[in-house]
Parts: structure tokens; C-alpha cells; sequence
């Protein structure tokens, strides 16, 4: 008899259809032992229970190099245990071509490397079975300052975000005095099922992940004012979950849940200047779907600070 139908007169006698013992079941069968089958049966139930859940950790705002120290630490609580990374922009903070007053510049490349590599760890902690990138308005910084400080013939040529570099053409590092340089190959050609949206938001399933670039100061004022804009849209969603405002909230706007998620990094050096800007919030959101619909009771919005 095979594994199957082993099975379907496992769950039979679970469901109370066969007025026998484990024990005499697995005497028939030819078992181990009735708590042997017993337990078969409830680990295949176990694992088709949760075929239907999809399970998506969302984090954002890193703003490498400038993430929290412990990011790894913090991350390794959810090794093996989410479907989808879904990283929710400005992953890397491009703080040399940054509109603020810097105090010093980090060079654009070696946040670049450093972003890689960071990438590269956090997806080996975490183990999901894919990863999928939004951008932010910090990686939209890129085009910005290509299209302030470049003649339209070349603009052509550079990529919209550093995103693409990372994930999906790779970059060299040259250093002309010595006449060298270093190729860091795309993620893509490292890591399976990678995905780079080429844009602020995605939808999977039923809930909608989003970087807005505008900026509101009220908490979940944000989240409310993308929920409006995709609502205006006729996406069809019941859960909105909205980065960027390195703030953290749930709350249910109708029919809908919207949730701020937090960031992942330092506060910045601006926060401090007299900006009097309310403090961040570090955080990431945990996002359950079951049967395609966001479930609210096994989602969790994870405050650190």
C-alpha cells in the first residue's frame, strides 16, 4: 500500500469515519506503531494547513550604511520561516548625492559595495524562498542627479536606480591612478528568485507594498493618503503596508488594514539639527496571507524601539 492511500485511511480514522485503533490500523498495515501512524497522519496535516499561507517579512528603510548594527541578529529570529523578503526601499541611503548639508560624503561606490554585501547577508540569514525589491526615494536619487548634472545624450545610458546596478547589471569599481578595476556581478546571477520591480509599490495577492516619496507628518497619515491613491486606482486590496515614514502603526481605514512599518536604521544626523522632527521608530512588519487574503490575526507589526 502506498504512502497516499496510507494516508487517506489515516485521516478517515482521524476525522471518526473508522471505529478502529491506531494500534490495530498499524498491526493491518504493517506499521511501526499506532502512535508511528498517528503521527504521519498529523504532520501531513500539519503541512497542507499551511499550504495555503503565504508569508511575507517586509522591511525597510536600511538606509545602508547607516542600518541598525544588530540587523542581522534581529533577522536570524525569522530564518526559514518567511516565503517572500520583501524589501521596501531605500535600502541603500546614496547620501553623497543627498539634497542635505553633509558633514562628510561617503563615496557612492563603496556604499554601493557595502550595499551588496549586506544584501547578500541579510538574504542568507533570512533564507526566504524569494526576494523582491521596491525602490524608494532614496534610490531614486540616482536619476535625480543624472538628470540635474547630465546632457540628455548621456542620460540615456545611466540606470534610474541603484538598484539596477545591484540587482540586475552589476558595477565596477575603477581606480583609475592604478589603471584597475573590479566587477561586482548582479545579485541576480547569485541569488534565485530575485526581483527588482522597477518601481515604489507592488501588490502580491491581497495587499499592496508601497514607498510613497511624499511625506506626511501625522502617524499613518501617509499609509492613509497611498491607500486613497491605489483606492483611486481600483486596486483591489484589503491591507496597505506603507514605508518611508520610519514611523510604525496599524490601523483599519474602512475595510482595509493600513500599516506603517518602521525602518531599520540609525537615525539620521538631519533628525538632529534643530528639524524638531517626532523620533523614528524602528520596526518591520510580519504580513500572513492565508487563501490570498491578509490575515490580520497571524500578521504581526514588530516594534523594536
Amino acid at each position: 500500500m502506498t504512502r497516499e492511500e496510507l494516508i487517506k485511511i489515516g485521516l478517515k480514522k482521524r476525522n471518526g469515519e473508522i471505529n478502529v485503533s491506531w494500534q490495530q490500523l498499524a498491526d493491518i498495515y504493517n506499521l511501526p506503531s499506532g502512535e508511528y501512524f498517528r503521527d504521519m497522519v498529523k504532520k501531513y496535516v500539519y503541512r497542507n494547513k499551511n499550504d495555503n499561507l503565504t508569508k511575507v517579512l517586509v522591511i525597510s528603510d536600511l538606509h545602508i550604511p547607516f542600518h541598525l548594527e544588530n540587523i542581522l541578529e534581529i533577522l536570524n529570529t525569522y530564518q526559514n520561516k518567511v516565503d517572500i523578503l520583501l524589501l521596501n526601499g531605500d535600502i541603500a541611503d546614496s547620501q553623497s548625492i543627498s539634497k542635505y548639508i553633509k558633514k562628510y560624503r561617503v563615496p557612492f561606490v563603496d556604499e554601493l559595495i557595502q550595499t551588496r554585501e549586506m544584501l547578500l547577508k541579510i538574504i542568507n540569514v533570512v533564507k526566504p524562498k524569494e526576494v523582491i525589491l521596491n525602490a524608494g526615494n532614496h534610490e531614486y536619487r540616482m536619476i535625480r542627479y543624472f538628470s540635474e548634472n547630465l546632457h540628455d545624450d548621456l542620460l540615456s545610458l545611466m540606470p534610474e536606480t541603484s538598484l539596477e546596478l545591484l540587482i540586475e547589471d552589476g558595477f565596477y569599481k575603477k581606480d583609475r591612478q592604478n589603471g584597475t578595476k573590479i566587477f561586482y556581478e548582479p545579485l541576480k546571477n547569485i541569488i534565485n528568485n530575485i526581483k527588482y520591480t522597477h518601481n515604489w509599490y507592488n501588490q502580491i495577492k491581497d495587499v499592496v507594498f508601497c514607498h510613497p516619496s511624499a511625506y506626511k507628518g501625522s502617524i499613518l497619515k501617509t499609509a492613509q493618503d497611498a491607500y486613497l491613491y491605489f483606492i483611486q486606482r481600483k486596486f483591489n486590496f484589503n491591507c496597505l503596508v506603507c514605508s518611508h515614514t520610519h514611523a510604525a502603526g496599524i490601523y483599519k481605514y474602512g475595510d482595509c488594514f493600513i500599516i506603517e512599518n518602521g525602518s531599520l536604521c540609525k537615525e539620521p544626523d538631519y533628525a538632529r539639527e534643530g528639524k524638531l522632527l517626532r523620533p523614528q521608530v524602528n520596526g518591520m512588519f510580519y504580513c500572513v496571507l492565508e487563501d490570498d487574503k491578509f490575515n490580520y490575526d497571524k500578521s504581526k507589526l514588530i516594534i523594536l524601539s
